[in-house]
This record gives C-alpha cells, sequence and structure tokens, in this order.
C-alpha cells in the first residue's frame, strides 16, 4: 500500500548553505515553510500556503506612517 504524504506539495531542498529547508509549490505558487519539519511554526506556514497565503515578515511595519509610500511598500 502506498503512504500518504503528511503535507502534500512540501518539498524539501538544500540551500546554497547546504541547510535542508522545505517550501510548498502548487500551480506556479510557492511559499517557504522553513528547516524545522513538523514544528509548529512549520504547520502555521503550511497552512497558510494551502490556503493561498505567503509568510512574509513586515520588516518595519511598525515605524511607518498611516497612509504614507513606506506603509503600502511595507504591506
Amino acid at each position: 500500500m502506498k503512504r500518504r504524504k503528511q503535507f502534500p506539495g512540501a518539498t524539501a531542498y538544500f540551500d546554497r548553505h547546504g541547510k535542508r529547508r522545505w517550501r510548498f509549490r502548487k500551480g506556479g505558487f510557492s511559499a517557504e515553510l522553513g528547516s524545522d519539519y513538523g514544528s509548529e511554526d512549520f504547520v502555521r506556514r503550511y497552512e497558510d500556503a494551502v490556503n493561498g497565503h505567503k509568510t512574509r515578515g513586515l520588516i518595519g511595519a511598525d515605524r511607518t506612517k498611516p497612509y504614507s509610500a513606506s506603509q503600502l511598500v511595507a504591506l
């Protein structure tokens, strides 16, 4: 009997430093899942990717002024 994958669409690859990382790919959509397979953060990122949301850090988003060009860039 064929074994079913726990996280369909998640594939492993090695980055340029030789560290194993995971990503989700489906129909042209790609999202990074991190390096700790099965961790809470990995599962959260996987669920976001399945729903079509890319997880990205909002660096500097708390320092932007409302309705400014920098707020638009931060989002």
